[in-house]
């Protein structure tokens, strides 16, 4: 699965990508007029809470790292999807829809549920274990008298973290 966080699409890798359409498609949902929807209480709320679940994982996994903590990544997509939610909230007023307290709250927890999503993902796919001496994002196994080493791709080829 390593493949996933080096795919480029004309040259451009594809976790900016897939984030920029996700937030045009919200964008453009939450700011078009109300439309029917079925009967189901908190409907709404589910859909805000989804939605900012897949904003924050796609802002931590286009965050580069640079060298830096890669939980800070994560605090930072949590705290830009906060923002675009309080933004959101506060401009759907101007198309014709309600501004809701609970809808943010649903945008928040969504958020923060994302960026979960994401290290658990990213701990699960790329583990690394706390005797392996990574260094630099690399893990170093000693396997009969060789070298073995798998590259964290969240570390370029330089050593700088970049997602």
């Amino acid at each position: 699965m390593r493949f996933l966080t080096r795919l480029t699409l004309f040259g451009i890798r594809l976790a900016p990508i897939l984030l920029a359409i996700y937030w045009i498609l919200i964008f453009t949902g939450t700011h078009l007029p109300t439309v029917p929807m079925p009967a189901v209480r908190n409907l709404d709320k589910v859909q805000h809470f989804v939605a900012f679940t897949g904003l924050a994982f796609l802002l931590a996994w286009s965050i580069p790292t640079s060298g830096r903590d890669p939980r800070t990544k994560m605090i930072f997509a949590f705290l830009i999807s906060v923002c675009y939610g309080m933004f959101d909230e506060l401009t759907q007023q101007f198309v014709g829809r309600n501004t809701e307290l609970a809808d943010f709250v649903a945008d928040c927890v969504g958020a923060l549920a994302g960026v979960f999503v994401y290290l658990f993902a990213k701990m699960i796919l790329f583990p690394t274990s706390p005797d392996s001496g990574e260094r630099q994002g690399m893990d170093q196994h000693e396997t009969e008298g060789k070298t073995e080493t798998k590259t964290d791709p969240d570390v370029a080829v330089s050593g700088r973290r970049v997602a």
